[in-house]
């Protein structure tokens, strides 16, 4: 049975950079999400700095700013996403409206986030649908070390109730429907895990 709230698309991918080397770049001071609120606001705050800004109430780290100070590295990957496009337009044969998605979308390489979760911790529930309804996430490192839980019950109180789950390796490519609840639980890990979330905006 297809499944209609995530999908892998790819894998074995690789960049050019590590997102630990990204980071020795930041600016050091973590922001915590009262302060980012208004980050869309060019006159708020400095946005030719790249940092991380604490989102509590999801419990991860989530990079501002990434394409101003990095356009090299997100190009890579933006090239890189076009590129997949192309290959599934003429390679895949299922019939995904997540996939359909993607294909019809055009890349922006200012939708493109670094996502940092830090060791021993969970994602808490919660929802995108504010600002997007579907995101290709890929794993860039220690991916695994967690799993990700998807529920299409609109009541937080079911999410635990029947959850779809998987794990995505580093290198791995997912289509995630991300206006449904979900979360991401820590198997035990010592080390954070990074992701890269494009957002899949049609305007």
């Amino acid at each position: 049975m297809l499944n209609d709230i995530f999908l892998k698309i790819d894998e074995n991918v690789k960049f050019r950079w590590s997102p630990e080397n990204l980071e020795k770049s930041f600016h050091d001071t973590i922001i915590e999400e009262q302060e980012t609120r208004y980050l869309n606001n060019s006159n708020n705050r400095d946005k030719s700095k790249t940092y991380w800004a604490h989102l509590p109430d999801v419990n991860f780290l989530y990079c501002r700013h990434l394409y101003r100070n990095f356009l090299p590295e997100c190009n890579e990957v933006s090239n890189y996403l076009k590129n997949l496009q192309n290959t599934l337009s003429i390679s895949y044969k299922g019939n995904s409206h997540l996939v359909n998605y993607f294909l019809n979308n055009k890349i922006d390489v200012e939708k493109l986030a670094l996502i940092k979760t830090m060791p021993g911790q969970d994602v808490n529930i919660h929802h995108d649908r504010i600002v997007r309804k579907f995101a290709i996430n890929i794993g860039l490192k220690n991916s695994n070390k967690w799993k990700v839980f998807f529920n299409k019950d609109p009541h937080i109180s079911n999410f635990w109730k029947e959850p779809s789950s998987f794990i995505i390796n580093d290198g791995e490519v997912f289509i995630t429907q991300v206006d449904f609840f979900h979360s991401a639980v820590c198997l035990g890990s010592e080390v954070p895990r990074y992701l890269l979330s494009y957002n899949l905006v049609n305007e």
